[in-house]
């Protein structure tokens, strides 16, 4: 797997562009692992559920449409997508905000996110949505895509869960739906 590494950049071997590019063939190499046709199938389901979350969104222009579904053990815990809160809540931030951070299930969680979680924030005030699911301790994030440059130039969600021991799995046949509702932005 593929980092981000700032003493290539300054070589100026790599741009931040090739070297997401890079990570994201390395990425989807590793993401190509055997799971079974159950595993498979219940990711698919969650994130249909996900996608049809993003779906409430209001619109934006300045922030994605993403939704989000937290699972254990088959069963939905908490749902949420953007802005559905407030102007500046994230779904993954939603979602985890409607369960106890000592919710023993997240110990065994998946939580479904139709966009790459967030590595930063515009607002400051605000924890990227990464550290949140690394503080509540998941450990597993499934997605259908990655984030684009269009609000923050290099987002490395995956990378930062990945270092942290986090299992991420990409559902790329998904994608097009997960964007579907930010067509309206530049992607």
């Amino acid at each position: 797997m593929t980092f981000y590494d700032p003493a290539r950049l300054a070589r100026g071997s790599v741009g931040p562009s090739a070297e997401r590019s890079s990570r994201r063939s390395a990425d989807s190499e590793s993401s190509a692992s055997p799971e079974s046709a159950e595993q498979s199938a219940a990711d698919r389901r969650h994130m249909l559920e996900a996608i049809e979350w993003a779906r409430r969104c209001p619109p934006s222009e300045t922030a994605f449409s993403v939704g989000a579904v937290i699972v254990a053990d088959g069963a939905v815990l908490s749902t949420g997508y953007s802005r559905e809160t407030d102007a500046k809540v994230h779904a993954e931030e939603a979602a985890l905000n409607k369960l106890d951070p000592d919710d023993p299930r997240l110990a065994a969680a998946t939580i479904y996110s139709t966009l790459e979680p967030c590595s930063q924030r515009g607002t400051v005030t605000r924890s990227p949505c990464t550290d949140r699911i690394l503080a509540a301790g998941i450990p597993r994030v499934v997605i259908a895509w990655r984030e684009p440059s269009t609000f923050v130039t290099n987002c490395v969600g995956v990378e930062k869960l990945r270092e942290h021991g986090v299992t991420v799995v990409e559902l790329p046949d998904l994608a097009e739906a997960a964007m579907s509702m930010n067509r309206h932005l530049e992607l």
